[in-house]
């Protein structure tokens, strides 16, 4: 009855927080990245699975859950609100901290756990407009955050299978390139560079190493959309990403 308990009020909490992010909408479309019941909820009143490669455009709003959030959302984000959901009962089947595994063995193996923890950090987040300042991209750089479409990881400089960014166009432009590093247990080897959706080079790389691909490019427009793709990733446990090669810059010079 307790773990009961425990379990409603979490969903309860839930389901009322997506009510008011349906209230908060007012028209605008709603994006989420969670799973599980707030999925379920957020969808019932029109909301959409947030995708890898979404363009997410301003106004918009961005519905996360930190417990199961299943992509990680970049871009010029403004948050509007959070709710930290911790149930009165000092039991938990699943939490942020905790070492339960009843709905997801993720999260850990023990049916459940006695504490006291937040079980999920919920918040809706509204896009702002992209600022484009970079025409050469490195992901630690604390302005690059805004300029990422989807794929790349700003705090580690890990990409996905498939990554984009946006690019201010300088006033003169020969080429665009990439620079990456290809980590020694990194499967992927083949490397491929677009240009407004259009592949303008690609590699194969026999081994690991620090490597740049680089091709003449011209253009007239005022931005750039410039994707990478690799052939193959993997994971680090008990990081959930999938993982192809470490961008060290990418962009038009």
């Amino acid at each position: 009855m307790a773990l009961a308990t425990e379990n409603y009020q979490h969903w309860q909490a839930t389901k009322e927080f997506a009510a008011d992010v349906a209230r908060q909408a007012n028209g605008h479309r709603v994006w989420t990245n969670a799973e599980l019941g707030l999925r379920y909820y957020l969808e019932a009143d029109g909301a959409l699975p947030l995708l890898r490669e979404q363009n997410l455009k301003p106004g918009e709003l961005v519905v996360t859950s930190e417990l199961v959030q299943t992509v990680v959302p970049t871009g010029p984000l403004s948050r509007l609100s959070e709710v930290l959901i911790r149930p009165s009962v000092p039991l938990r089947l699943i939490s942020l901290e905790g070492g339960s595994g009843y709905s997801t063995s993720a999260k850990g193996l023990q049916p459940f756990a006695i504490s006291r923890d937040v079980v999920d950090r919920l918040r809706i987040e509204s896009v702002g407009e992209r600022v484009l300042e970079l025409s050469y991209l490195e992901p630690k750089d604390p302005k690059a955050a805004s300029q990422v479409i989807a794929g790349l990881f700003p705090p580690d400089a890990w990409m996905a299978k498939q990554a984009s960014v946006i690019l201010k166009t300088p006033d003169k432009v020969t080429s665009v390139g990439v620079d990456f590093f290809i980590p020694p247990d990194a499967p992927a080897r083949r490397m491929e560079l677009l240009a407004d959706g259009v592949v303008v080079a690609a590699k194969t790389y026999e081994q690991p190493g620090a490597y740049s691909l680089v091709v003449p490019f011209q253009t007239t427009s005022p931005s750039v959309t410039v994707g990478l793709r690799v052939d193959a990733t993997h994971r680090v446990p008990p990081d959930q990403r999938d993982l192809g090669v470490v961008i060290i810059g990418v962009g038009l010079k």
